[in-house]
């Protein structure tokens, strides 16, 4: 992860034009048809969450842009206090509508907030390049989904959470699986990533600005792919794709759902962390 702000150049947002955005939402509409059953790989920044009350970092008013503006003595406005409850946005529902009608391959997110796997996703769906604040993991290779941020209220260099693998009497101790500045991403995440980038027949770039090294370059990994970036703010990479649209994440994919026909299913809360189910195909394709 890099904690980097843009220039004011590269801060500013753009808005397509209603009949240029309805174009693009119609061609990657009609790709996502041509191609049809496990076609489609998304790729997700902190720009889809933003309707969710978690703030982006390079956005106007993101983590790291607030940041570089108080660093240069600059006032900030307040940020906007997050709900009491997070839900996934309409963008996150419409990937589970997109999985439930056969055209999803996969979601590979560097976001760590969970409302992924809070929308209902299925796992073998979904990596997560970047881990994630509900998840822990043993070096054993076994890993737990909590309905609670697995990190500790004070900063351990070691990222141990307090708690010890329970599988086969391991008993080591587990660790946060959010990536920090600097550290490794996962490999098996990454490695299955790659091929699912070497396979995609579409691709769908949503809420990123495109600066995080490997990420940015998952979505190039296969050249003949259809590509799409939808982000407000301009991209290194909007001369490398087929469609580049200026528009909020969840007005493009309610747009795209509608051309497609589909349903966005209802956000309902799940307990997935007493489901017996869940847990077991958690354990069995969360890689990490």
């Amino acid at each position: 992860m890099a904690h980097t702000a843009l220039n004011d150049d590269e801060i500013t947002e753009y808005f397509d034009d209603n009949d240029v955005l309805i174009d693009n939402v119609k061609n990657i509409a009609d790709k996502i048809r041509e191609y049809g059953e496990e076609s489609l790989v998304i790729y997700t920044g902190a720009g889809i969450s933003t309707s969710s009350g978690i703030s982006d970092f390079r956005g106007p008013n993101g983590v790291w842009t607030r940041k570089a503006a108080i660093k240069q003595g600059k006032k900030v406005p307040k940020r906007k206090k997050k709900p009491s409850i997070i839900k996934p946005s309409l963008a996150h529902m419409s990937f589970v509508g997109l999985s439930n009608a056969g055209y999803l391959d996969c979601v590979i997110s560097t976001n760590c907030d969970g409302l992924h796997i809070k929308s209902g996703l299925p796992i073998k769906h979904l990596l997560e390049l970047h881990g994630n604040g509900n998840v822990e993991a043993c070096e054993c290779g076994s890993v737990y989904y909590r309905d609670f941020k697995v990190r500790k209220p004070k900063r351990d260099k070691t990222r141990a959470t307090g708690r010890l693998c329970e599988r086969n009497s391991c008993k080591r101790k587990l660790r946060q699986t959010t990536v920090a500045f600097n550290q490794s991403l996962p490999d098996l995440c990454l490695d299955e990533a790659e091929r699912r980038s070497k396979n995609a027949k579409v691709v769908l770039v949503l809420g990123t600005s495109m600066r995080v090294f490997p990420a940015c370059d998952l979505p190039f990994e296969n050249e003949d792919a259809y590509k799409v970036i939808v982000n407000l703010q301009k991209t290194p990479y909007d001369d490398d794709v087929d469609v580049r649209s200026f528009s909020k994440t969840d007005e493009f994919m309610s747009l795209l759902m509608e051309e497609l026909e589909l349903d966005i299913p209802k956000y309902k809360k799940l307990d997935l962390a007493n489901d017996p189910d869940f847990l077991e195909e958690f354990y069995n394709h969360y890689l990490f």
